[in-house]
């Protein structure tokens, strides 16, 4: 009783083998002293040592088993020899050596099944402890995966903002230089615009305050980028846009380039961020210029077509070859030195069109000029008004 009472303590601290090893020892000592003074043949049918060698297998392992089956022989071999001294006061001693070696081998029986038993519970048991040691590795390096993907994906996304804020601080270069060109054409005449009177002068003014307001417009788009505005958009009339915007583009070109601007009666209602319009307009009129250093004609021509506003621009300068002309939609795409042009800007018109519902084509060649052709769904909600 102290025994299980001192082995129960100790299993409740996480002593579990010593327990099990204390309780195994006083009980078979305790079994050595009862087959001392009771025998082997009157505790033949005992069933208690073999509580103790399946408690032993089972409880602490292989080693333990066997160590316990021999020292129930021992036990055993007590028990005989008390037998035999109570025989020999009556000169007739029994050896009934088949009931002993039946004993020993059923005992040896037990213990074999019990040993099968154990190792195969501890392989399966070892195999499971491999399995779940292999499914931790994995697991870690699933974690390690995942968050290496983390860590990618937040490179990636910095890479695309990079990316996103260098095209548009290119692009805000590129519109800031085409609204600079406008107020330093302005600036450039101020002598024969003064020498035409007041009238000119307001003139002058007045495009270079349109000039401005554009700027600040472009100003306005860096500064509100971080926040993510959405574009601002509204119904207008793309007409009286080219109409306000006309004094621009007059004084983006060189005196020997003509403007040519035809366009229908009728209002051409469309929805779109106005300052972005008059932008992409003065991207393409950039490009127009370039194209022609010696002077020549652009027009813009205004017309609807079904749903649609169709707004050709057109110039005769140089043109492009047909390797060119496939590649200059594609942004940082450019055939100008270093310092006169970054690519972009006929990216962003196309990228602004299909944005829209849009459309825009180009025909050019070598030596006869360019035609870009846009399409722009109109306001129908508004076509009346």
């Amino acid at each position: 009783m102290a025994a299980a009472w001192t082995s129960l303590y100790w299993i409740r601290q996480g002593r579990f083998r010593e327990a099990v090893k204390l309780y195994l020892g006083i009980m078979l000592l305790l079994a050595a002293l009862a087959y001392g003074a009771i025998g082997l043949i009157r505790l033949g049918s005992d069933p208690f040592p073999l509580l103790l060698l399946g408690l032993s297998g089972l409880m602490l392992g292989r080693r333990e088993l066997w160590t316990t089956y021999g020292l129930l022989l021992l036990v055993f071999a007590v028990g005989t020899l008390s037998d035999m001294i109570r025989q020999m006061p009556q000169g007739n001693i029994s050896w009934d050596l088949n009931h002993k070696y039946s004993m020993a081998v059923s005992y040896m029986v037990v213990a074999v099944v019990l040993d099968r038993t154990i190792a195969a519970l501890r392989e399966s048991l070892d195999e499971s402890n491999l399995r779940g040691l292999e499914l931790q590795r994995t697991n870690r390096r699933l974690e390690q995966e995942m968050a290496e993907r983390e860590r990618a994906q937040g490179r990636l996304i910095h890479a695309q903002k990079m990316e996103v804020a260098g095209r548009i601080a290119s692009g805000v270069a590129h519109d800031f230089d085409n609204v600079m060109n406008v107020v330093l054409g302005y600036a450039a005449r101020r002598e024969r615009l003064a020498d035409q009177g007041t009238q000119a002068l307001l003139g002058a003014l007045e495009g270079v305050e349109l000039a401005a307001h554009r700027a600040l417009a472009i100003s306005r788009k860096l500064l509100n980028f971080s926040r993510q505005d959405t574009p601002r958009l509204e119904v207008f009339d793309a007409a009286q846009a080219l109409r306000d915007i006309q004094p621009m583009l007059r004084q983006l070109f060189d005196s020997d380039v003509r403007i040519e601007l035809g366009m229908v009666s009728e209002a051409l209602p469309i929805r779109m961020d106005r300052t972005q319009f008059e932008l992409m307009l003065l991207n393409l009129a950039s490009n127009a210029r370039d194209a022609m250093p010696e002077g020549g004609i652009f027009s813009v021509t205004a017309a609807t077509d079904g749903n649609e506003l169709k707004l050709v621009l057109k110039d005769n300068g140089d043109g492009m070859p047909e390797d060119v002309r496939r590649r200059i939609f594609e942004a940082f795409f450019t055939t100008k030195p270093i310092g006169f042009g970054t690519g972009l800007g006929l990216a962003v018109v196309n990228d602004l069109i299909a944005a829209h519902d849009g459309s825009i084509i180009v025909e050019s060649a070598s030596g006869v000029g360019t035609t870009f052709q846009i399409r722009l769904p109109l306001a129908m909600e508004h076509a009346d008004t």
